[in-house]
């Protein structure tokens, strides 16, 4: 055992946890390695997308710092001057405006006094004309227009109001008052109550051209906002009401300004409810910047991404920094699977792995069956030395004795002489028996017996093993009944085996006979089959031992667990021979009741 352990070890356990250690080793290292180059590739897909965003911003920047963004651009949301630290809104930025002449002042103002102190809106509206004949610009001209409407409608005139208002309306370039408001925009809101067809498709014409080439304010916003709605324009209003909506955000746009200015080089940062990307045209210091706002979603929808990837634009954990100098933007599902060791390579490394693991076990539970084994035969190895050197010694010690009383000349009786012949002879049998058996069960083993087949009378072997068996039958006090339905029973088969394969049976009957003596020895015919069975009214055998008994060195218990004298070969021979012979031995048998045990020998016609 100590040595089989020591082999194992050696040749099975050692290397397999070698192999073992070595594969797990390389599964983690091809781990890290998938996940490094996942990392490394993650980078690079971070790095284009970066690249990718920052030029598409920095052409707007371009475009923006030399005026060339108008408010058409719907990617772009506002453009404002950062100057000395002051952000000035578009609005704020427009052109300055000639001061209007004295005549013009004095002529409006008057024409304002008439139709809101006075209420004269004749005197208003002639004073109205009079202005717009000495207006020099178009916001001087809208202004003076605006009025005669308004002093036309009050006077009741509201066609020649509306032709005033249409003029403002339709008047190009679009002119702003001081608060970034289009006078067109007042005259389309007075306009839009009683408006036609015709005055509809105008005024939405030129609120979209507003849209279009002017930043509004927040309150031209809301007056485009009032104006649609007023009209149900669909996604023009819903455009004007988000383009509102964002301007709301504007007042927090100072506290952004800090963090933008401090950075050594253009950065963008989210900002707002209605996401915003601001950034700063110029490097720190210079004096006059220009603040950027482009709407996020727009513009990084622009940009192509992986597949799986997403932009992350709140504050969420997760997600992929793009770093400088993007600030708190984020891209998700960058990373992949994680690697699970599925790949070939891991895949032929696992197999690897649970092929010696599996060969190891396997190994394992091999040597130890067949240490198990050679145990329990070495048990049975000395057990049926220990038998046999018993079987042995009783019949040369009765032969012995039996000689000795001979050789003495202390039997005067001739009968008792006879007998103690008898005793002799019939010893030497059951010796010669049981040498023979053992030297047939060695042969059989080796693969060495070799049978000798010829036409064999059942019957005559019934007989001859009856014959042989007598002695001992008498010295058992056993009777042995004999009956022969198939006389004429010719098989093709060894005499000698067949006759010890009846004798082992009848001397297996008579060890587990218990007290009723008497053994039954039949020969009939079951269709082409001759069947020898041998029944005896002693013990029987349990159910757990039916399938041991054939096996070598097993002698099946008696009830009080005593153990029957004998090698534990008989079956085991009667089941070679059987087999031998292509028939098979089966066995009936219930505790207390007796067993039967039948020989099936196939029958040939031409024996």
């Amino acid at each position: 055992m100590r040595r089989h352990t020591l082999l194992f070890l050696g040749a099975v356990i050692v290397p397999s946890t070698v192999l073992v250690a070595l594969g797990i080793r390389t599964l983690r290292q091809e781990e890290e390695l998938a996940e490094r180059r996942m990392n490394e590739e993650k980078i690079r897909v971070v790095g284009l997308v970066r690249q990718e965003l920052l030029t598409r911003l920095e052409g707007i920047g371009l475009r923006a710092a030399s005026e060339q963004i108008t408010p058409r651009d719907r990617t772009v949301a506002l453009v404002a001057r950062l100057n000395s630290g002051r952000l000035i809104m578009p609005w704020e930025s427009s052109p300055p405006q000639r001061e209007p002449s004295r005549e013009f002042a004095r002529t409006i103002l008057s024409a304002e006094r008439q139709l809101h102190q006075l209420r004269d809106p004749k005197r208003a509206a002639a004073h109205a004309r009079a202005a717009a004949l000495r207006a020099r610009t178009p916001a001087e001209q809208a202004q003076a227009d605006l009025l005669l409407a308004a002093s036309l409608s009050m006077a009741g005139d509201h066609q020649s109001s509306r032709e005033a208002a249409l003029r403002v309306l339709l008047a190009r370039p679009l002119a702003v008052d001081e608060y970034g408001v289009p006078y067109a925009l007042y005259a389309a809101q007075r306009l839009r109550n009683d408006a036609s067809p015709d005055d509809k498709r105008l005024i939405l014409e030129t609120v979209s051209d507003v849209i279009d080439t002017i930043w509004l304010s927040p309150a031209a916003a809301d007056m485009v906002v009032a104006l649609l709605a007023t009209f149900q324009t669909g996604a023009l209003h819903s455009f004007a009401s988000s383009r509102a909506a964002e301007l709301e955000q504007l007042e927090g746009i100072p506290s952004e300004l800090p963090l933008l200015e401090k950075s050594s080089a253009p950065a963008w940062t989210l900002y707002g409810s209605s996401p915003w990307l601001l950034g700063l045209t110029g490097k720190r210091g210079d004096p006059d910047r220009v603040l950027i706002a482009v709407r996020a979603r727009e513009a990084l929808d622009a940009v192509n991404l992986p597949d799986g990837a997403r932009w992350l634009l709140g504050t969420q954990a997760e997600g992929e920094p793009l770093g400088e100098p993007f600030l708190g933007l984020k891209l998700s599902g960058l990373s992949g699977p994680v690697p699970d060791g599925t790949g070939p390579r891991q895949r032929f490394y696992l197999s690897a792995l649970i092929l010696v693991l599996s060969v190891t076990v396997l190994s394992t539970y091999l040597l130890n069956r067949d240490v198990r084994r050679e145990r329990h035969l070495t048990a049975l190895r000395s057990q049926f030395v220990s038998s046999v050197s018993h079987e042995l010694r009783t019949p040369i010690s009765t032969i012995r004795m039996c000689a000795e009383l001979l050789d003495m000349g202390r039997v005067s009786d001739e009968r008792q002489a006879s007998a103690y012949v008898k005793t002799i002879v019939g010893e030497s049998e059951r010796l010669s028996r049981l040498v023979d058996g053992i030297l047939d069960f060695s042969r059989m083993e080796q693969g060495e017996r070799t049978f000798h087949f010829r036409p064999v009378s059942l019957a005559e072997v019934l007989q001859s093993a009856a014959r042989q068996l007598e002695y001992q039958l008498a010295q058992g006090g056993f009777q042995l009944r004999i009956a022969v339905d198939f006389a004429d029973a010719r098989v093709r088969a060894d005499y000698e085996a067949v006759e010890r394969a009846i004798v082992n049976l009848l001397s297996n009957a008579m060890k587990y006979s218990g007290e009723r003596r008497d053994i039954d020895l039949s020969l009939h015919r079951d269709g082409d089959h001759a069947v020898i069975r041998v029944h005896d009214y002693g013990i029987g055998i349990a159910a757990g031992e039916r399938a041991r008994i054939f096996g070598r060195f097993h002698r099946a218990p008696l009830p009080d667990g005593r153990v029957v004298p004998g090698a534990g070969l008989g079956l085991t021979i009667v089941d070679q021979i059987v087999k031998a012979h292509n028939g098979r031995v089966t066995v009936e048998s219930q505790p207390g009741q007796g067993s039967t045990f039948s020989i099936f020998l196939p029958i040939h016609e031409d024996s």
